[in-house]
């Protein structure tokens, strides 16, 4: 008798796909993979047998994530909340580094696909399109990202951080404040942005073009992004960093350029890490709540694989920790 798996390799789909489809359970995938299931069933005559129906979906009881790499101190505390959600729900994790997509012809090789229920997506790098066509594959939840189509996802307050952040350095003083964003196709990145407007908009603040300047959200990323605004024709006061590792890579080109921060320019950025405090000065961040996104994900994506429940989450709570990178600013 010809089982589920063997027919969701030949439709090219996970198992649990096959199984809402022959027991008539919504399911997200497009018509035309619907309906080559439909001539595959009746192709290979399956005829589902009780045992079968007994299996919860062909579960595995493991889930996947994927994250852009594994020194992301980000990803690594969205990493421990998912884990330990996982455990809570008696799932196994499994958590897979787009730095081994340098190996693979695929962002997730079929190998791993078929062994796990559903999947994380916690990064940007993988196109809306990838992402759209890992759905009809696999029950997913996107973490800590948007994209336009998709309904499961679990996200921070982005916008409400970065508007924490940049109301601190006013109230310090700073109105010539500069922004290093992430990338603008992203949605934290815009979101972020929006938030940095929003405080300038509150204090009839004008935003200045030539204090912006958009970088991938990596140590270089900022760094190369601080020697640009070393360029600019207004020179800022503070600094506003999209994340942690933007800050950093900031702060070495301060350093080099022998600006003092926080006496010549302040810094203040999304997310906090013990090296935030390790730094030198120590770095002022807004603390978002990833660790509970982590879990919130797990929770939600087990949600989707046994009810094909979606919605979208937006994790509240953000923290300011004050350090030492931003000082009130004397005229």
């Amino acid at each position: 008798m010809v089982t589920l798996k063997e027919i969701a390799e030949k439709a090219g789909v996970h198992p649990s796909v096959i199984s809402k489809v022959v027991n008539g359970k919504p399911v997200s995938i497009r018509d035309d993979t619907r309906n080559r299931i439909l001539a595959l069933l009746k192709e290979l005559n399956y005829q589902p047998n009780k045992a079968a129906q007994n299996l919860k979906k062909g579960s595995n009881r493991a889930i996947g994530m994927v994250v852009p790499d594994f020194f992301n101190t980000v990803y690594a505390e969205i990493i421990h909340g998912a884990e330990n959600m996982a455990a809570q729900l008696e799932y196994t994790l499994f958590v897979y580094s787009l730095k081994q997509k340098e190996l693979q012809d695929d962002y997730l090789p079929r190998s791993i696909k078929q062994q796990i229920d559903g999947i994380l997506i916690a990064s940007s790098d993988i196109d809306d399109s990838d992402v759209l066509a890992l759905m009809d594959e696999l029950p997913l939840v996107l973490v800590n990202r948007l994209s336009k189509g998709i309904d499961s996802y679990v996200v921070a307050d982005d916008s409400g951080g970065a508007k924490k952040a940049v109301a601190h350095l006013l109230e310090l003083g700073h109105t010539q404040i500069a922004h290093i964003s992430g990338p603008l196709y992203t949605g934290t990145g815009l979101n972020r942005f929006q938030g940095y407007r929003a405080a300038l908009n509150e204090k009839d603040i004008p935003f200045h073009p030539a204090l912006m300047v958009e970088a991938p959200y990596s140590l270089v990323g900022g760094y190369n992004a601080m020697n640009e605004l070393f360029k600019a024709p207004v020179q800022p006061t503070a600094l506003f960093a999209s994340n942690l590792l933007v800050a950093i890579g900031a702060l070495k080109a301060c350093n080099e350029h022998n600006i003092r921060v926080p006496d010549d320019l302040s810094i203040v950025t999304l997310h906090d890490a013990e090296i935030a405090a390790m730094m030198t000065p120590a770095l002022t961040t807004v603390k978002l709540p990833l660790y509970e996104m982590g879990e919130t994900a797990v929770k939600q994506l087990v949600s989707l694989i046994d009810e094909n429940h979606k919605k979208g989450t937006v994790v509240e709570g953000t923290e300011l920790i004050r350090r030492d990178s931003t000082k009130k600013w004397k005229r």
